[in-house]
């Protein structure tokens, strides 16, 4: 894929190296591209987002690509935040095998707790889903997911914005140089390849996805209502609106659509 072609899309590079003699990866990579693909998904769908909202919802989807970049090649996960005063919850979801990433923030009639709440569910090689969860007292998506790490993953992490839509994660492993790790800075992160000897992994490739923009899977997802009351979907409307519950984004569905889905599917199952 060229860089046109993966900006276009929304896709991202994430460098994946290993930080030797200090046991650390560092994910970092520019995530101007898939910012830029929210924000058309953002204007198309007419969201209503305060600043401050959509600001903390691009820290939040760069915190979890990175966190992504640093798992397997076989899971599939979501996190859940809820943020108090005012009272948000950012929603993401996506996996690490398509790479295809998604996610919303929710305003209205949120819960309101006395610390924050991170929720992270994960299905790994098909198995699952396993549910870890943590508590956290700032409002900031960044320090959040670090408490998250320290408190669930039980190892910790950092998260540096440095600055131009660059961003890096330093997950610590096993045997990793605890005073080094715990004096790390934006400003040392920007230098680490003068200072440090890396080696890349790999570089993973993540981009905006949601399975409602397939068209079929949305029609799918309205087949058995439509089969079994098709008046109570529709009522006296030529069309009816959709909004997905992961991104948020609004679909318009007709009636004579659904009606040539459904006699479609019913002569696929005919056939089969």
């Amino acid at each position: 894929m060229s860089e046109e072609t993966a900006n276009a899309d929304g896709v991202v590079e994430i460098s994946c190296d290993f930080v030797r003699n200090r046991s650390v990866l560092l994910t970092h990579g520019d995530l101007r591209p898939l910012f830029e693909r929210w924000h058309r998904h953002h204007d198309t769908n007419r969201l209503d987002l305060a600043p401050e909202h959509a600001s903390q919802f691009e820290n939040a989807l760069a915190a979890f690509v990175l966190h992504l970049a640093g798992q397997s090649r076989n899971r599939h996960m979501t996190w859940t935040v809820n943020i108090g005063s005012p009272a948000i919850n950012l929603f993401l979801g996506g996996d690490t095998i398509s790479g295809g990433v998604t996610g919303r923030v929710f305003t209205e009639d949120v819960a309101t707790f006395p610390k924050g709440q991170f929720y992270q569910e994960a299905i790994v090689g098909g198995k699952g889903p396993f549910r870890s969860h943590a508590t956290f007292v700032s409002h900031d998506i960044f320090e959040a997911v670090e408490q998250y790490y320290a408190m669930s993953e039980q190892r910790p992490a950092k998260l540096f914005d440095l600055g131009g839509c660059r961003f890096a994660m330093a997950h610590a492993h096993p045997d990793y140089d605890e005073g080094w790790f715990t004096h790390l800075t934006a400003d040392l992160v920007r230098d680490i390849a003068a200072k440090e000897e890396l080696g890349r992994i790999e570089t993973r490739s993540f981009g905006w996805h949601c399975g409602c923009e397939e068209r079929s899977r949305l029609l799918r997802a309205l087949l058995p209502t439509y089969l079994k009351q098709p008046a109570e979907l529709f009522g006296d409307e030529l069309t009816l609106e959709l909004a997905c519950p992961r991104c948020a984004g609004r679909h318009t569905i007709a009636a004579t659509e659904m009606q040539a889905f459904a006699a479609s599917e019913a002569l696929r199952k005919k056939g089969s």
